[in-house]
């Protein structure tokens, strides 16, 4: 009916014989009329996608044609959200053992990457502009997953409707949010020196997906609560800051040496990415030390020692006697320092140190000289 209505208008009585062109031209019109329907909901989903493969061969190869392909892309932007609706397909899926599954996949009609080849449009773009950011996480997560494959989670409803996107972001969201905890917490357990950056290298996560589920691991009391307080980013090392070798490689750069506590200090940055530290012979490459954190574990035998100006001692008066902290904790040390009315300990609190060298870049910066020591008792000669 619809070609007929346009035929009549362009070849009135004639003996009828098109060419390529014009059939195309046909096939747009009845693509365009059918597309009319589509905000009063009087149409059928796989014939919107049809419509559109309206075929050219160019150059050797058949392709949908450019006019149909605007035509579909002009729709889904007069009607993001209907689209997205109509495109998303849901199944359920019971396992032998009984436990329920949503399944979640593309329209098969729906050849984006043959309907949607525009120079000018981009559907990555088109799924990221919702004002709804429950759609584009849906839309996402199965466009990553790839047009002929489903994405299956956990039910979390015995029912799923079509144009349910409540429903759908809710069970991949929980899905998602538990695979990135185990991820996390899988990096958090090894308890390592850590910070937001070196957590999303290990993890594979991005930083807002990390800082999520570090949230919730934190509140649900299945990591340590000093994880709440992780930085984006430590501090980098300097010279003379108090360093560990990593786990991993640690007797193979204290062959000559023990160390009782894996405590090395950084006596020279070089230019090739590896530093020279103190009593190990050979050059360590920067990613195979590690920073040491600020848990009374590590850090054990570091004290803090400062250097004490020298006293004006009258004549018959006895001479002031200054006596080492060593043993003594340097965070407890700390504290019995005070600077500008305050303690040492509360300044560096104020700077959120959660590592050794952070404390030491914290003192250096605040009296000029960071004075932390470690105690030589921990390490004897092979």
């Amino acid at each position: 009916m619809l070609v007929c209505e346009f035929i009549q208008g362009k070849a009135a009585e004639q003996e009828l014989a098109f060419s390529p062109s014009e059939l195309v031209d046909i096939s747009i019109w009845a693509q365009r009329y059918y597309y009319k329907k589509y905000e009063g909901g009087d149409y059928l989903v796989n014939a919107v996608f049809n419509l559109a493969k309206i075929y050219e061969r160019k150059d050797g190869a058949v392709r949908v044609v450019e006019p149909a392909k605007r035509e579909l892309v002009a729709l889904m932007k007069l009607h993001p959200e209907q689209f997205a609706r109509d495109i998303v397909v849901p199944s359920p899926y019971m396992a032998p053992n009984g436990v329920r599954y949503l399944n979640l996949r593309f329209n098969e009609h729906f050849e984006y990457e043959k309907l949607l080849a525009l120079d000018d449009f981009s559907f990555d773009r088109w799924m990221d502009d919702f004002s709804d950011e429950k759609i584009s996480y849906v839309l996402k997560r199965i466009y990553e997953t790839g047009r002929n494959d489903v994405i299956q989670v956990p039910a979390l409803k015995t029912e799923y409707e079509m144009r349910d996107f409540e429903g759908f972001y809710d069970a991949l969201k929980s899905y998602d949010d538990g695979e990135d905890d185990k991820k996390a917490c899988a990096i958090l357990d090894r308890d390592v020196p850590l910070d937001y950056k070196t957590l999303c290298a290990l993890s594979g996560l991005n930083e807002t997906r990390a800082k999520e589920s570090v949230a919730r691991l934190v509140s649900g009391n299945k990591v340590d609560k000093k994880y709440a307080a992780m930085k984006d980013k430590m501090e980098p090392f300097e010279k003379g800051d108090f360093v560990k070798i990593v786990d991993s490689v640690y007797e193979a750069y204290t062959k000559d040496i023990i160390y009782t506590d894996n405590v090395f200090k950084i006596v020279e940055l070089l230019d090739n990415g590896s530093v020279k530290l103190a009593d190990i012979k050979v050059e360590v490459p920067r990613n195979n030390i590690e920073a040491i954190p600020m848990d009374g574990v590590h850090d054990r035998n570091i004290y803090y020692d400062p250097i004490i100006a020298a006293s004006y001692v009258a004549p018959g008066q006895p001479i002031p006697v200054h006596r080492s902290q060593r043993g003594v904790y340097y965070l407890d040390g700390l504290e019995r320092t005070r600077h500008n009315n305050k303690t040492l300990r509360q300044i560096v609190e104020g700077y959120n140190c959660q590592f050794v060298h952070e404390v030491q870049h914290c003192l250096r910066e605040e009296i000029n000289s960071d004075d932390l020591k470690l105690d030589e008792t921990i390490k004897r000669s092979m």
